[in-house]
């Protein structure tokens, strides 16, 4: 099955990693977001990923502070879709630094929250993620 693997690289709660399988996948601070991130500078719907002609894609949705891609860095243009492959996979919201790729994930894993292909991360395999508004140090 395909998925969307977002990986949360660089933030206080990172390392963290979410599978999502139906596309598009929304991002922002609304808790109706399918990545839900109750982060300083996160418009309430700031992103969406979708997969469009097999190749996964990534548009700001006329977010504030802006989509950023690693590379450059440099803002995306909102309501556009940008393909993630050009950005090397790696995007900034915020503050929060996300790494982004379309991967195969067996069903049987996903029931399981296994990732056998990326064992050094914490794995949440679900629709829906909502990060909380704070992680103490250590935990």
């Amino acid at each position: 099955m395909k998925a969307l693997r977002l990986r949360i690289v660089q933030h206080p709660h990172a390392p963290r990693t979410f599978h999502f399988d139906k596309f598009p996948v929304s991002v922002g601070r609304s808790a109706d977001c399918d990545c839900s991130l109750n982060v300083p500078y996160v418009s309430r719907l700031h992103m969406r990923f979708d997969s469009i002609d097999e190749r996964l894609v990534v548009r700001d949705e006329g977010s504030r502070s802006g989509t950023w891609a690693a590379l450059g860095p440099r803002r995306l243009p909102s309501f556009e879709w940008i393909d993630v492959a050009g950005l090397n996979g790696e995007l900034f919201v915020g503050l929060v630094h996300f790494a982004a790729e379309v991967v195969d994930v067996d069903p049987i894993d996903a029931v399981a929250n296994v990732d056998p292909t990326d064992p050094e991360y914490e794995v949440d395999v679900f629709e829906s993620g909502e990060l909380p508004a704070a992680v103490p140090n250590g935990g």
